[in-house]
């Protein structure tokens, strides 16, 4: 799921079953998700990780926060990256 306003890109929710990981299904998810938000005019996405760091770095997303204990024991990686 992904919202679009005040010229972003909020990508809420984008999970994909462990079975198909690695099928292609999170990159093409996120590309549409990205094509949405330039389409409404967003210049950025934005969403928020426990897990997932190295595939949105993949895709040129860089951390621009950590927020500790959320949930707890885990680090919260919020996550960006400019849309052209």
């Amino acid at each position: 799921m992904a919202n679009a306003y005040w010229d972003g890109l909020e990508i809420d929710t984008l999970w994909v079953d462990q079975n198909h990981r690695g099928t292609g299904l999170g990159s093409n998810l996120l590309r549409k998700a990205e094509r949405y938000g330039m389409e409404q005019g967003a210049v950025i996405s934005f969403l928020k990780t426990v897990e997932a760091t190295g595939f949105y770095e993949k895709y040129d997303y860089q951390v621009f926060g950590i927020l500790e204990d959320r949930p707890i024991g885990t680090l919260l990686y919020h996550m960006k990256k400019q849309l052209d």
